[in-house]
């Protein structure tokens, strides 16, 4: 008659296995969900910054990688689990902040953001960001940009709603026809945000507002 107390072992290992394989195909599963997800976007990336100089091309399309990058290494820190939008947005535009009298300044409560939207959200940042510090209020000594945001309960889901405001820095006129930059931040906010963004090219500088979704279920991807 077989020792009981093996026989336990071995149920025990038999068991343990099945569920270190099942664990072992759900991360894969997840693994290949979420590098199908950032080659889509690096590709969404390639195709709008396409239409410039091969000179432009490459130093544009290397800023934006490095700024999903960035968003990536903090959203891998959290595990995937959502991102503080307020983290998110101090990440985007940590290489334009200015030191101990910020450049950038930010108000408006803490949310948690899916993965996903933090990833949309953080290029569409790192694009009027880049964009102030070429031609905008980031661009002299005493330009600045207050980053301003309020969330918004409605029926079904609530919503954000972020103002980008530059002060202080060259005047701005609508531009005669949008520019790679306008059309990213559109197309990201409007496929990726599900929401709307609305630029405004005033005197007193370029004020960007954006209004998205959150989903009822703050997650990964």
């Amino acid at each position: 008659m077989p020792d009981e107390h093996k026989v336990g072992l071995l149920f025990r290992d038999i068991t343990d296995r099945i569920a270190a394989a099942e664990t072992q195909r759900l991360l894969l599963n997840e693994l290949n969900h979420r590098v199908k997800n950032m080659l889509a976007t690096v590709q969404s990336v390639a195709m709008q910054t396409q239409r410039s100089t091969p000179e432009a091309f490459a130093e544009r399309f290397e800023a934006r990688l490095m700024a999903l990058s960035r968003a990536h290494d903090l959203l891998t820190q959290r595990q995937w689990a959502g991102v503080g939008l307020r983290e998110l947005l101090q990440q985007a535009v940590l290489p334009f902040a200015g030191g101990s009298d910020p450049a950038i300044r930010m108000k408006g409560p803490d949310h948690t953001l899916s993965a996903q939207a933090g990833l949309a959200l953080a290029m569409v940042v790192h694009e009027l960001a880049t964009n102030a510090a070429k031609y905008g209020a980031l661009s002299t000594p005493s330009g600045r940009v207050d980053v301003e945001w309020t969330v918004e309960p409605t029926k079904g889901s609530d919503w954000i709603s972020l103002s980008w405001t530059e002060k202080n820095g060259p005047a701005t006129k609508t531009p005669s026809r949008r520019g790679f930059g306008s059309r990213l931040i559109e197309r990201s906010v409007s496929q990726d945000l599900s929401g709307k963004a609305e630029l405004q090219f005033l005197p007193t500088g370029l004020e960007c507002t954006l209004a998205f979704p959150l989903p009822a279920s703050n997650g990964g991807p």
